[in-house]
């Protein structure tokens, strides 16, 4: 699916615009009828392609068994699903088979994976995106409508220069100083760099620094953490497996994971992954910024995370990415069970993963091979 972005109207990071929204939508049809939905990160024409290529290898199998024939295929195809679109692929293959056996069962998938340990979240506004203008006025806006919505968390880019990082901040603090404010670098810095920057926004009450430096930097995240031990550190959006997270988590670099359950390996991966971090003592806050399906996949695994270490109450609530960019592909193609109200999101109780999908809109939106040049 895409859903092209006006002229003038591109948003992204410091690390470039986007034109057009993009994911991928699977969908899995068992010989009973029963039809689960997966999202799969990537651009749509590689991941079809990739899809046709491993499709048959799924033919003929029990929806229970592919999350664990999805680790047979990350080992089978080791040298190209490791990381990448392959993995891709596989996530999203993995989580249509989770949306149909829900269905099957009658049952949210969040019981398919332990349980459900919560039933809110507590949401920040992902906005605050990097534009072609750059203009301070439409950052301004984005903050306005964070306000609006009565959310108490913002996420905002930065990490186009050390002056641009000070002018954003100073718009969130001057419009909403109140709110708990999240800068995210998306890795375009280099350690020095982002610790410079840090040393200038410290004073606006930072509570986390996303990707200062790139994912596989880890000799910086060391250098940032000991030089702000008080900002919290984050990554894991543009890491694959617990094989990928195993080392960021054990050496400690960062204070809070956020893996993507679009490409990590899919919903059995991504909880190996929450259980790791929990093992290590690590928070967990998914990275969300895809379609309506990713969007449901990752409100179920959130809700079958446990408490770990809490018991009686959980000091600090889970936060949830609610991204405000423009994107009718997360807004028009289908409908998620679950409500928001006063800055949080509560889980509904629908099966599987609880997303109504709306077949005409979904053709709207298709990418046609022949259309991609």
């Amino acid at each position: 699916m895409s859903f092209p972005l006006q002229e003038g109207q591109h948003y992204g990071s410091s690390r470039g615009l986007v034109a057009a929204r993009q994911s991928t939508l699977i969908k899995m049809t068992t010989e009973s009828g029963v039809v689960g939905y997966g999202e799969a990160f990537g651009p749509p024409v590689v991941i079809a392609s990739i899809i046709q290529e491993i499709q048959h290898l799924y033919i003929g199998k029990e929806v229970s068994q592919v999350p664990n024939l999805t680790g047979k295929l990350m080992n089978m195809f080791y040298h190209t699903a490791s990381k990448g679109l392959m993995l891709c692929a596989l996530s999203g293959v993995e989580i249509a088979s989770y949306d149909a056996f829900g269905k099957i069962l009658n049952v949210p998938v969040y019981n398919l994976l332990g349980g459900k340990a919560r039933d809110r979240f507590k949401l920040y506004g992902s906005t605050g995106y990097i534009t072609e203008s750059k203009s301070l006025h439409t950052l301004k806006e984005q903050v306005e409508r964070v306000k609006s919505l009565n959310l108490q968390a913002i996420k905002i880019k930065v990490g186009t220069s050390l002056q641009e990082d000070i002018a954003r901040v100073k718009v969130v603090r001057e419009h909403y100083p109140e709110v708990q404010l999240m800068i995210d670098i998306n890795g375009n810095y280099t350690a020095d760099l982002a610790i410079k920057s840090l040393e200038n926004l410290e004073k606006y009450n930072i509570y986390w620094v996303e990707e200062p430096v790139p994912p596989y930097d880890y000799s910086g995240f060391k250098k940032i953490k000991q030089a702000f031990p008080s900002i919290l550190l984050t990554t894991g959006e543009a890491e694959y497996t617990r094989y990928g997270f195993r080392e960021i988590i054990q050496e400690a670099m960062v204070d809070i994971i956020q893996p993507d359950v679009t490409k990590c390996g899919g919903l059995h991966e991504a909880k190996a992954i929450c259980m790791m971090a929990q093992t290590n003592n690590i928070r967990i806050s998914p990275h969300i910024w895809g379609g309506v399906v990713g969007r449901a996949a990752a409100i179920q695994l959130m809700a079958a995370t446990p408490h770990y270490p809490h018991s009686l109450a959980e000091p600090e609530a889970m936060l949830f990415e609610y991204d405000l960019g423009k994107n009718a592909l997360r807004d028009q193609v289908g409908l998620a069970n679950f409500q928001i109200d006063a800055g949080w999101l509560r889980v509904g109780d629908a099966p599987g993963l609880g997303v109504e999908i709306d077949e005409e809109k979904l053709t709207y939106y298709q990418v046609r091979r022949e259309a991609v040049k």
